[in-house]
């Protein structure tokens, strides 16, 4: 006020003289300027009420926008995503933008906000991470069906692993999780896959697939079926990894952590197993042990090695990690069990499963040959021949042996880096032949009858009348009246070896193997 008085104090002492000037400003004063400050203010409220309302209906369609549409961000790789209500599917910023526009467009009084709305949807759907999505059930039921029942024994086990995964992904634990190793390819494409999409989170630091020292108290440990050997990446985790994610750090949110999970979880067994080491000190775990295994006997002992094989027996039971150091564990043993350090044996001892290992060692030093790996590529035989072998070489009736188990006493005691003898597959042991049955001389004998039976009928010119390797082995299979029948896959080797020369690529012999006489 003070300066528009001034102002027009100003042109009044300008113009004092000017009868002319006093005369029009007064006119402008008392006559004009009045109407034109009254419709400047009109113009000026409505103007505001039109940018209020518009503020209004601004605010309201970026809402309407964001709850219709599921669009995400994932800030790593700059890639936007759609939730479908079943799977986060890629988009282009193109589209979203075409669909912010086209819906403006549609409501006339937006359309000269269009660009401003625009700018905002966008920076709105940037600050959106999948990984604070809620899930729809399709999407949970989707990725645990991933898991289940395939790797994990129940949904249970999934919920729980999934748990563990958004807890490390959200920073809410220290915890070590101690998981079989069949699970790293997993885990570690998931963390790959987290850091392509989302920050970079080292899932590996909390899981681990050996026992090391830990403290007992901060163990878990991730429950797979024991049964399981290996494990290939599903062929559509990278697909929806983003899924899976979103499901782990959803779980994490909705149970808070998970050992709260374990909590209201209603599956005993689960729970017991996940929190073994911190329920148990080693001390209670060497106790079990000891009153499962190993028996009062005052003539017999355990070798150290024995005694090892028999506490890996009783881990394999216990779907448990190696959670002592072998020192550890004998040291310990020793203080509880009477031990000759002369002769390496715990004394007044025995297990019922040992007169098994030395009823198989017996077998093995008495019929098994370890072969060089210049003889013969084809020495091999499958673990439930062994068992077989075994069975009948032994005047002892055994019926309740299993093919792991003496597959696990033949990896504990024959096989190690300075041998020859290796296991593939967990099921062939090669580099061994065993006396009782010769199986190369057994494919060799079957071919040569196989040969004499055609060798008539087949000449070099008789194209009609040609013979595979798949015909040899049926004709084996027919000669072969009794006793332990070789796997196609075992006379293939071979009769491969054998006449190579006379094979085809698709396994036709050459009608001159028939002929030939060498």
């Amino acid at each position: 006020m003070t300066s528009l008085n001034h102002t027009i104090d100003s042109l009044i002492d300008k113009y004092s003289g000017n009868e002319y000037v006093l005369k029009r400003m007064d006119n402008y004063i008392t006559n004009i300027l009045p109407g034109l400050l009254e419709n400047a203010d009109k113009n000026n409220n409505e103007r505001h009420k039109r940018k209020e309302v518009l503020s209004c209906k601004s605010t309201e369609y970026i809402n309407k926008f964001m709850l219709k549409n599921k669009y995400y961000y994932c800030c790593q790789n700059e890639l936007f995503l759609i939730y479908d209500n079943q799977h986060f599917i890629s988009c282009s910023e193109d589209d979203i933008q075409y669909k912010i526009l086209s819906g403006i467009t549609n409501d006339g009084e937006l359309h000269s906000w269009k660009y401003k709305i625009k700018v905002g949807i966008i920076k709105l759907i940037k600050e959106r991470s999948p990984l604070k999505a809620i899930p729809e059930s399709a999407t949970i039921q989707f990725v645990i069906n991933l898991f289940f029942p395939t790797i994990f024994t129940s949904r249970n086990h999934v919920k729980y692993f999934l748990t563990v995964i958004g807890d490390i992904l959200n920073a809410k634990t220290t915890d070590i999780y101690i998981a079989s190793a069949c699970l790293k390819n997993i885990i570690n494409e998931l963390h790959l896959q987290n850091n392509a999409y989302f920050e970079n989170i080292n899932l590996i630091n909390n899981i681990k697939y050996k026992y090391h020292l830990y403290d007992f108290n901060k163990c878990r440990l991730l429950y797979i079926n024991k049964q399981i050997k290996h494990i290939d990446i599903p062929p559509d985790l990278s697909k929806y990894a983003v899924d899976i994610l979103c499901v782990a750090s959803h779980y994490s949110s909705r149970y808070q952590s998970s050992d709260k999970f374990l909590n209201q979880c209603n599956e005993k067994i689960t729970v017991e197993h996940i929190l073994f080491l911190q329920q148990n000190k080693a001390d209670d775990i060497v106790n079990c042990f000891i009153d499962k295994h190993i028996e009062p006997c005052e003539k017999s002992s355990i070798s150290n090695k024995n005694m090892l094989f028999i506490w890996k027996k009783y881990l394999n039971e216990k779907n448990l990690p190696n959670i002592l150091l072998h020192e550890t564990l004998l040291s310990m043993l020793k203080e509880k069990i009477k031990y000759n350090a002369d002769g390496e044996i715990f004394v007044g001892v025995t297990s019922k499963i040992l007169p098994i290992v030395a009823e198989f060692i017996n077998f093995w030093d008495t019929t098994v040959i370890e072969c060089t790996n210049d003889v013969i590529a084809t020495a091999e035989y499958e673990i439930d021949e062994i068992v077989v072998l075994f069975k009948k070489w032994t005047n002892k009736k055994i019926h309740d042996i299993e093919d792991s188990f003496i597959l696990e006493l033949i990896r504990h005691l024959y096989v190690n880096s300075d041998g020859n003898i290796h296991i593939d597959d967990d099921k062939y042991i090669v580099n061994i032949k065993c006396e009782l049955w010769d199986k190369s001389l057994e494919v060799t004998e079957s071919l040569t009858l196989f040969k004499d039976e055609y060798s008539e009928e087949i000449t070099e010119l008789t194209n009609y009348n040609i013979k595979s390797l798949s015909d040899a082995y049926t004709y084996y299979v027919l000669y072969k009246k009794d006793g332990l029948v070789i796997s196609k896959h075992y006379f293939d080797k071979v009769a491969k070896d054998i006449m190579s020369e006379f094979l085809d690529s698709d396994g036709l012999i050459n009608n001159s193997w028939f002929i030939n006489v060498s």
